[in-house]
């Protein structure tokens, strides 16, 4: 198509393939075909190289008819038929006509017997111009014309030949390629199937393993299980047990499992303090009621006490009551005697001072027994 467009995709692939390789020689496995990895990547590079001449060439020949070799030509030729179209030289038109059909016949089929017929056709047209009603000058410059034009054609095939030969050479470098590709593939493909077979017997070795481990390790977890059974309930029937007991109101047993780190440890633990929490309870509840005991006496004792200091201080209350009233008689008996006799005050005076001592001390006892 004649698009650099297709050069670049090319060298961008090339980088790819380029660093595919890199990344199978670092394969362990890719030692083995280390010396095809390295034929593979040298026609890779010849290929490269070859490549980027044909592209070169084809620049040089014209990616269209309007630039390179093509372009040069395109201009030459019109250059020659301007001059003999303003001439109306019709004979040496054809013959330029022909050369421009050898010229495209060329190009689409590549032969090189077209160069010699537009040579061929070269010769003829020189040969028919002296006779041309055509100034000397004229006849010259058509002549040089002419020759850029054949000169132009003739560079343009022989790049051509040399860039068919370039584009065959690019095939016979993938020669190369091709087999070594199929090579690797084939290695790849063989390295595939062992390694499904590999994986297959893996997979059927590690199902079985998977089995023989499944059994033991059902085994393993029912006598795990069994022996984490009985380290779990026997020590939490002989604490239920102990519970029990302490419910009944047994406090002398001792509780199991004080030592163990699990839960059933911590249960045991807390059972230790409920039980000395009862004891204490039950220690502090035989003091109270022994205390109440000392006080039921106590009172006792102070009512029987009570009682007989209240008889006893009946009885003195009832003599002092007796003693007063007569005490009182006495004195209005001797109050009477005592204003009859005031006139012989003198002669008894003695007498009432002694009376008088007499009721002051008995004031006084009965102030005594009052008080008490």
């Amino acid at each position: 198509r004649r698009d650099t467009k297709y050069a670049d995709l090319y060298k961008s692939n090339v980088a790819k393939l380029k660093s595919v390789l890199n990344k199978v020689r670092q394969e362990p496995v890719a030692a083995a075909k280390s010396e095809t990895l390295a034929r593979l990547d040298g026609a890779i590079d010849a290929h490269a190289r070859q490549f980027a001449v044909v592209v070169s060439q084809i620049q040089e020949l014209g990616l269209d008819e309007k630039v390179g070799l093509q372009g040069k030509l395109r201009t030459a030729v019109h250059a020659v038929e301007t001059k003999l179209k303003e001439a109306n030289l019709d004979g040496l038109t054809v013959k330029m006509l022909m050369m421009r059909r050898h010229e495209k016949d060329f190009m689409l089929r590549g032969a090189e017997k077209y160069i010699s017929r537009v040579a061929k056709r070269q010769a003829e047209f020189l040969e028919m111009l002296p006779a041309a009603p055509l100034s000397d000058s004229a006849k010259a410059e058509i002549i040089g014309l002419l020759d850029v034009y054949v000169t132009a054609f003739n560079a343009f095939a022989k790049l051509s030949v040399e860039n068919g030969a370039a584009i065959k050479e690019l095939s016979n470098i993938y020669k190369i390629v091709t087999p070594a590709v199929e090579e690797l593939v084939a290695f790849g493909e063989q390295g595939a199937e062992n390694a499904l077979a590999d994986m297959d017997a893996t997979q059927r070795s590690m199902e079985i393993l998977m089995m023989i481990g499944a059994a033991v390790s059902f085994a393993v977890f029912v006598v795990a299980g069994a022996v984490v059974a009985m380290s779990i309930t026997r020590p939490m029937k002989a604490v239920t047990k102990a519970t029990e007991t302490l419910a009944e109101g047994d406090w002398n047993i001792q509780i199991p499992a004080l030592e163990n780190k699990d839960e059933i440890g911590a249960v045991a633990r807390a059972l230790q303090v409920f039980k000395e929490n009862l004891i204490k309870t039950k220690d502090l509840e035989e003091a109270q009621r022994q205390e109440q005991v000392r006080q039921v006496e106590r009172a006792q004792k102070l009512a029987t006490i009570t009682t007989t200091f209240d008889e006893t201080v009946s009885e003195v209350l009832g003599v002092v009551s007796s003693a007063s009233t007569e005490l009182q008689a006495t004195a209005t008996s001797m109050r009477g005697t005592a204003e009859t006799t005031t006139r012989q005050s003198s002669s008894v005076a003695a007498a009432c001072e002694q009376t008088a001592a007499n009721v002051h001390t008995v004031a006084t006892a009965t102030e005594e027994l009052t008080a008490s």
